[in-house]
């Protein structure tokens, strides 16, 4: 192979693509849409700050690990069609819609702000759910966290001075 945009038709039935690192233009191939065996797509730490479209091709994606301490990811608005999603990794910001991803096991590094905005009773399956973000001035309640039956691990994380009214709603 020449070309990396070689990969993506010589590698076509690739199941596992780990690029952690990986130093881009802050941008994949829009060629990431060829690879529709794909079930992990592995990023971590690679400052990839938006996915292209054609991402919504790889409709056997399971993982999606897009994690940067340092960087925010641009999801397209259609991230909702990845349907056997189960794992989304990232700190993620535009219009994403995740309700409908009901396989969804693990969301990590999601904003408060987001939070907030997702119908968690269609969220049924997660297991795992990190939060962060300022909690101050959000109309952020704990109830939407207890109604998530099958939770095993939640992180929050707090800014320097925040702090829960009531863990009462967990109980």
């Amino acid at each position: 192979m020449t070309k990396i945009t070689d990969m993506y038709t010589e590698l076509r039935f690739l199941r596992v693509l780990k690029l952690d690192g990986f130093r881009t233009k802050r941008t994949l191939c829009e060629e990431i849409g060829k690879l529709i065996h794909l079930k992990y797509l592995g990023l971590r730490e690679s400052y990839v700050k938006r996915l292209p479209r054609p991402i919504i091709n790889l409709r056997r994606l399971q993982t999606l690990d897009l994690f940067n301490s340092d960087t925010y990811v641009e999801l397209p608005d259609e991230i909702s069609k990845l349907k056997e999603l189960r794992h989304l990794f990232g700190k993620f910001h535009g219009n994403w819609e995740i309700d409908s991803l009901t396989k969804l096991q693990s969301l990590k590094y999601v904003s408060s702000t987001r939070w907030i905005s997702i119908d968690t009773e269609k969220l049924g399956n997660l297991r795992e759910l990190w939060i962060y973000g300022f909690f101050g001035s959000l109309e952020f309640r704990l109830d939407s966290v207890a109604k998530l039956e099958r939770l095993e691990q939640l992180l929050v994380k707090l800014d320097r001075y925040d702090c829960f009214k009531s863990l009462q709603p967990l109980t």
